[in-house]
């Protein structure tokens, strides 16, 4: 948690009779209500429940609100903790690293108050991109799940470059060219395979850490 999200009161004692009450489930989240900077409320988020969703889209979705898991000392022992190398993601690359081999379940009940963030942070997204990729590679998936790894760094480009298409599109012809720009970045991020092999031996081993 960070110093600015408030766990309800019920919250852990929930969790740890859950855990208690399921001994096959390693990792439990939570649902959370987002709180804009000023402290109202603006919704609710919430995850896959079971496990078998949560491992079906992992590649897709982040697993857990990250300030609300509980985990078993097990767990993170067995996958050596978070990784040093991962100073962001470092909840995406752990959960990837244990999907296969424990159980994950995410309470449909909210249980913390989540401050969001204002502006998506590029660092961040750099390195979600580089955990993603990883993990596909380790996992003999990377033309698989590679164009679907590119998605954090594309969602961050299409949010900085909002401004830019705000202008190009008071041009006469600016909604088409807003619409082709949106869309190019879009397809890419959804079937970009085809330069992740190229990504991958460029890119990768000489500007990232070894987050394996």
């Amino acid at each position: 948690m960070d110093g600015d999200d408030i766990a309800l009161s019920d919250r852990l004692q929930t969790q740890y009779d859950f855990m208690c009450a399921n001994i096959d489930i390693h990792v439990v989240g939570t649902a959370v209500q987002l709180m804009s900077g000023d402290g109202g409320s603006i919704g609710y988020q919430y995850r896959r429940e079971s496990h078998e969703e949560i491992a079906k889209y992992i590649y897709r979705e982040a697993a857990f609100i990250h300030p609300t898991v509980m985990f078993r000392r097990s767990f993170i022992d067995a996958l050596g903790g978070y990784n040093p190398a991962c100073t962001e993601a470092e909840d995406s690359d752990l959960w990837l690293r244990g999907y296969r081999r424990f159980k994950y379940h995410n309470l449909q009940t909210v249980h913390l108050q989540y401050r969001v963030p204002q502006r998506v942070r590029l660092d961040f997204c750099y390195y979600a991109t580089i955990v993603l990729l990883q993990a596909a590679r380790r996992d003999h998936c990377l033309m698989r799940h590679g164009g679907t790894a590119l998605r954090p760094c594309l969602s961050a480009a299409l949010e900085r470059s909002a401004g830019l298409f705000q202008v190009v599109s008071s041009s006469p012809h600016g909604n088409l060219v807003n619409a082709a720009c949106h869309s190019s970045l879009v397809l890419m991020s959804q079937s970009g395979t085809d330069i992740v092999e190229d990504l991958w031996s460029m890119w990768v081993p000489n500007r990232a850490p070894s987050l394996a």
